[in-house]
């Protein structure tokens, strides 16, 4: 498991700034999947010490039939729905939209395959 400091991301929703880094792990078949956390403030919970995260999204969604297409290093981002203002996180190095897509769900939904750019995966 990989956990990787993404930065400042704006929260289209409630207009805050959340610190984020993603979490990169696997589903109990083996695929890949991409979890995001971000960074809880004193505001937040102020009798926290320390340092704490919280989940925030999961980029990642688990198709297994689809899984054969993968390359190394690749996974299926959810950038539909509730997930949409996530597709900017290919801005960063991290994350490259590869172009492929895959069908999800009954009504018309995609699942884009997003490379993850790190030198274990590479």
């Amino acid at each position: 498991m990989d956990t990787i400091h993404l930065g400042e991301f704006s929260n289209p929703y409630s207009d805050e700034v959340e610190v984020l880094r993603a979490v990169i792990t696997k589903y109990n078949d083996g695929n890949p999947a991409v979890l995001l956390e971000c960074l809880c403030t004193s505001e937040d919970y102020p009798d926290m010490t320390g340092e704490h995260w919280e989940s925030y999204a999961t980029l990642s969604v688990n198709v297994p039939e689809f899984a054969h297409i993968l390359n190394d290093g690749e996974f299926f981002a959810k950038v539909y729905s509730e997930n949409e203002p996530l597709e900017e996180l290919t801005n960063l190095d991290l994350f490259t939209d590869t172009g492929k897509w895959i069908p999800v769900g009954p009504f018309g939904c995609t699942a884009d395959v997003w490379k993850l750019n790190l030198p274990s995966l590479a």
